[in-house]
């Protein structure tokens, strides 16, 4: 979190783009104004920015923004009862603030994409640049460079890391997986607990987002890609912090020693091998 890499601006965008989401999202149904929808738009910009620097940014939009879609309609309805929720005046509201969010939805998720595969169409398949060695993927009948790029130069895919060589690799991401692991799966244990903060990291709908957001990423890490990676795949991922606080508050001579006594390690083995090119991520 702290290289002159990708992930620490990747982390500061997103983070300040679920700020910007919580604002809205605190506002009960009647409150949505003018200072909603341009937190918003600040999310989508700072999503979209997210996007652009790291692929796996795509996704934030669509958790997040649809996520507060979803707590706006959840609010009108607590707030005005089933009969008056399908009301006309109700309804239309609803279905206009839904489309306005889900617009910034799109902006926040496909811009990036679509910016990144317009480039690679244009520098490897248009033009002067076209040739009888011209990649594969700009025949596909959908041209996706970042599948053809993952596959043949990194050689991502399904199990495909599965090899006995990548042993070492599978043991350097354990203790992020089992971190992982642990606390999506107190969540998930602890009983319904309303609208509260993680104090006690119990289930709540409010939480249950980026529960399920870095659910999504560590089985696509998992089972899809170089699996050391997990490390920093998930970095931008406020339930890891959220449980490595609670358990060093609650616990700080058990599980929150080992994981405090497991960050200094990483960071201080790491900087070490690291910068002796040694294989370390």
């Amino acid at each position: 979190m702290s290289a002159n890499y990708t992930e620490p601006l990747f982390a500061y965008l997103s983070f300040a783009g679920m700020l910007e989401v919580e604002r809205v999202n605190a506002k009960d149904a009647a409150e949505f104004n003018l200072s909603s929808v341009r937190c918003i738009a600040t999310a989508s910009v700072f999503f979209c920015l997210a996007a652009l620097t790291r692929s796996n940014g795509a996704m934030l939009g669509v958790v997040y923004l649809g996520y507060s879609t979803l707590t706006f309609v959840k609010n009108v309805y607590e707030e005005t009862g089933r009969v008056d929720f399908f009301s006309k005046t109700v309804l239309k509201r609803v279905i206009m603030v839904a489309s306005l969010m889900s617009l910034f939805v799109c902006l926040a998720s496909l811009i990036p994409v679509f910016l990144v595969q317009a480039f690679g169409y244009s520098q490897f398949c248009l033009g002067g640049n076209k040739s009888c060695h011209s990649s594969p993927w700009c025949e596909d009948r959908i041209p996706f460079i970042y599948q053809y790029i993952q596959k043949k130069y990194w050689n991502n895919g399904f199990l495909r890391y599965y090899e006995v060589k990548q042993l070492p690799n599978f043991f350097l991401a354990l203790p992020m997986g089992i971190l992982s692991f642990r606390c999506i799966k107190k969540f998930f244990n602890n009983s319904p607990s309303g609208n509260r903060l993680p104090g006690n990291f119990s289930y709540s709908f409010r939480i249950l987002p980026y529960v399920l957001h870095l659910l999504v990423l560590v089985c696509v890490c998992t089972f899809f890609m170089h699996v050391q990676v997990l490390t920093r795949f998930v970095s931008a991922c406020p339930p890891l912090y959220w449980y490595a606080a609670i358990c060093h508050t609650r616990f700080p001579h058990g599980e929150g020693k080992v994981i405090v006594g497991y960050f200094l390690a990483y960071a201080t083995i790491g900087s070490a091998m690291f910068t002796c090119y040694y294989p370390w991520t």
